[in-house]
């Protein structure tokens, strides 16, 4: 009685351990930005989002800031970090000409369109 009790168990963790490495393996799938290489990631959005309640400058002039420094257009682009960074420093010093101290910090995230497909999220706070 005891044997059959050990081969039980012993098959319950041999599935459970199965299972486990097929749910990373499926997830790992899911998303590919580990795995890829940054240079070979296709960027399909570039997303701000706020947190917290500050004074907000509007988004068509954050748009033509970036366009006369050559920081725009992004999406439909190869993902380029550097571009990333400066954007994220541009928007940092636009607000600051606005009286407003933000930080911001970037997230990238799988998007549709292929296993390379990425959003970039740009997430800026009051500090």
């Amino acid at each position: 009685m005891l044997s059959s009790k050990r081969s039980h168990f012993s098959a319950a963790l041999l599935c459970a351990t199965l299972f486990c490495a097929f749910a990373a393996g499926a997830q790992n799938a899911n998303y590919p930005l580990p795995d890829a290489p940054r240079s070979k990631l296709h960027v399909r959005a570039f997303v701000f989002h706020y947190f917290g309640t500050f004074k907000r400058v509007s988004p068509d002039d954050i748009g033509a800031r970036l366009a006369q420094k050559g920081l725009l257009p992004v999406v439909e682009r190869p993902y380029d970090q550097v571009k990333v960074d400066l954007i994220k420093a541009a928007v940092i010093e636009i607000y600051k000409e606005h009286g407003v101290a933000v930080g911001a910090y970037t997230a990238l995230e799988p998007a549709g369109g292929g296993p390379r497909a990425v959003r970039v999220t740009l997430e800026v706070y009051k500090l």
